[in-house]
């Protein structure tokens, strides 16, 4: 049995989803060949894993070896669309993955194959997935091949770390950008993919999953085959979802927020410890919390609140956005949230920071620096008397 990622993989230019710019450029592409008689012969495609680069390189194969190719429809009824539904089913069809296959003689096999004549199609397509990872004498085998290509070759190039690959290939190939899968469009995708498959995924259900998988469609489906596969029921909750990635409880959550808001610390600690003992996962959680934070934000913002109150909930935001690697990185997560969440809820009763600098605050006579009547304010300088002590020292004039 297939899982939901191979099941439902694209097999025409019109079923990616979410990449429609590289797309159109394509489907341009093969009507200029198609009308004109030639084509450019290398190819880079590069973006985030699951964006569709590999599953694209296969489709653009298939539209310029199909009998009435090349074409941005391939009819897929025709010996060469049929053979190239398998990865390894074509012969003129070569997938080689640069991960393994990186050393020199490698690349000196390679470029005795390019030579080879197609054995029954139009043209004899290289795909090379993962190209970053060929070596730097492999790099100079395959600009070699880039630079004078067998006219019946073409060369589709895959990669996840465009950074990587050196000017020399970037400049003679065309680039291809493949973008982060927008949430709206993967929920889409999640909702027509369960109900072909008979099972009811609540909304919040998919747009829970299309959160969680950071703009990859794969990663979203092989999420919905793994609740799929654990469930006893054809309706997938959104607590179901939640209790398969790890992810907190939406009542849980919420508590959270609530208490950051009511600088609640003794409760905060109490909830922590609880997920401590769930064993959820630290970065999923965070990101989640960001995500809330956002949301507040975004609310507030529409519903034309105080510019005091939109900054409060910019800040909150800021700090919880600056402490993710932080967390990522630490072999105490835990703890690093518990200080973050702490100095969270304790903001409001900070003083300003001008109050705190004037000579005239008093801690003592001010316990309650929330109550800005308590607090003396300094009036700020009309001008810079930083900039009045350079000038004295260069008389009058900075050199």
């Amino acid at each position: 049995m297939s899982t939901l990622a191979l099941k439902y993989r694209p097999l025409m230019l019109n079923d990616l989803v979410g990449q429609e710019v590289s797309v159109q450029a394509l489907a341009n592409i093969l009507k200029r060949a198609k009308d004109k008689g030639s084509i450019h012969q290398a190819y880079l495609f590069a973006g985030l894993r699951g964006t569709g680069k590999t599953s694209t390189a296969r489709i653009m194969a298939k539209a310029l070896n199909c009998d009435i190719g090349p074409t941005p429809n391939p009819c897929g009824e025709c010996p060469s669309c049929l053979a190239s539904l398998s990865p390894d089913g074509h012969l003129d069809i070569v997938e080689i993955d640069a991960a393994s296959r990186s050393s020199v003689e490698d690349a000196r096999n390679l470029r005795e194959q390019v030579q080879t004549l197609p054995a029954f199609s139009r043209y004899r397509i290289y795909i090379i997935d993962e190209v970053h990872m060929l070596s730097k004498q492999a790099f100079d085998a395959l600009l070699k091949m880039l630079e004078e290509p067998p006219s019946h070759t073409i060369f589709i190039l895959a990669t996840t770390e465009i950074d990587r690959v050196p000017d020399t290939i970037k400049s003679r190939v065309q680039i291809f950008p493949f973008r982060l899968i927008p949430v709206p469009l993967i929920d889409e995708r999640l909702q027509l993919i369960s109900t072909k498959e008979l099972f009811r995924l609540t909304h919040d259900s998919s747009r829970l999953i299309a959160e969680t998988s950071d703009g990859s469609m794969r990663d979203a489906l092989t999420t919905l085959d793994r609740i799929i596969a654990s469930s006893n029921t054809t309706e997938i909750s959104e607590e179901s979802v939640r209790l398969q990635l790890g992810v907190v409880p939406k009542a849980t959550m919420l508590e959270i927020s609530e208490s950051l808001i009511r600088s609640d610390t003794k409760h905060l600690i109490i909830l922590i410890d609880a997920l401590s003992q769930l064993g959820i996962d630290w970065i999923v959680f965070w990101k989640e919390l960001v995500v809330n934070f956002q949301n507040r934000l975004y609310s507030e913002i529409k519903s034309d609140a105080t510019p005091q109150v939109i900054l409060k909930w910019a800040r909150i935001l800021q700090i919880l956005v600056s402490r993710e690697r932080d967390i990522k990185e630490s072999s105490l997560p835990k703890v690093i949230i518990e200080i973050t969440l702490i100095t969270i809820s304790k903001l409001p009763n900070l003083a300003p920071l001008e109050a705190l600098l004037s000579p005239s605050f008093n801690p003592q006579t001010s316990p309650d620096v929330r109550d800005k009547t308590k607090v003396s304010h300094t009036t700020m300088p009309d001008h810079d008397k930083g900039l009045d002590q350079l000038l004295k020292m260069t008389d009058g004039t900075i050199k």
